[in-house]
């Protein structure tokens, strides 16, 4: 199974902390997705194309039917494995069968033919249900339909970063979110009482919704929530 590397930029979510479980790790799907969560957020990177070639590295493997989960810091060493080439197709990891049939083994391969291997020992723990995760933050309370406002992604950083900044804290701190024609992002400097407003005013996608894909389309609402990651709906 391949893997770009939009699939491994997941880890950066993951929750730094080893008592963690599962949550500690990037859960690698039985169809190719991958997904980390720290319990407060998520991120969800769908299968590769099936059209992406890679040269032949051997037998390929596949996560099983129930995923694998690996830890952070490994998915941070297959990234270093990567070649600096420009074709889309070498930049691109395969999980492949290694000699330890346990671990979980990762192929790379360079313009020259060179391959690059790299497997670790996955995770006990299994990964909460992130599907169910997704359909809840795309419901509300009252069942009323969802609004939708598309954002462009350079400002919604922008704003957001120089938020955070003029509301130092230790810790997490809520901002309030306000949706109309663009997002209106409200929170509060503790140290001087100050409120700050930051606005991403709405991007002119031409009318274009982003329609979902056969993989988003995959991805329901659960009957449970799991209490690990429980934070998230709140």
């Amino acid at each position: 199974m391949l893997y770009s590397k939009a699939n491994l930029e997941v880890a950066s979510v993951a929750s730094d902390n080893p008592y963690d479980g599962a949550l500690n790790g990037v859960q690698f799907d039985s169809d190719g997705a991958t997904i980390a969560c720290d319990g407060a957020g998520l991120v969800a990177v769908g299968p590769t194309k099936a059209q992406i070639h890679f040269p032949n590295v051997g037998q390929l493997g596949t996560p099983g039917d129930h995923g694998v989960v690996l830890s952070p810091d490994f998915i941070s060493e297959v990234k270093t494995i990567i070649p600096k080439d420009k074709r889309l197709s070498l930049q691109h990891v395969a999980m492949t069968v290694g000699q330890d049939a346990g671990k979980t083994e990762f192929t790379t391969v360079d313009k020259s033919g060179r391959t690059r291997r790299i497997a670790e020992w996955p995770k006990k723990e299994r990964f909460p249900d992130w599907r169910g995760v997704v359909g809840k933050a795309l419901t509300t309370k009252e069942g009323k339909e969802v609004v939708r406002v598309c954002v462009g992604r350079k400002s919604l950083l922008k704003v957001l970063k120089t938020l955070v900044e003029a509301c130092p804290d230790s810790g997490d701190s809520p901002v309030f979110l306000e949706m109309g024609q663009g997002v209106v992002m409200r929170s509060v400097n503790r140290e001087t009482g100050q409120h700050v407003v930051a606005v991403a005013a709405a991007f002119n996608a031409d009318g274009k919704w982003l329609e979902k894909d056969a993989w988003e389309q995959s991805i329901t609402p659960a009957q449970g929530m799991k209490k690990i990651i429980k934070r998230i709906s709140k």
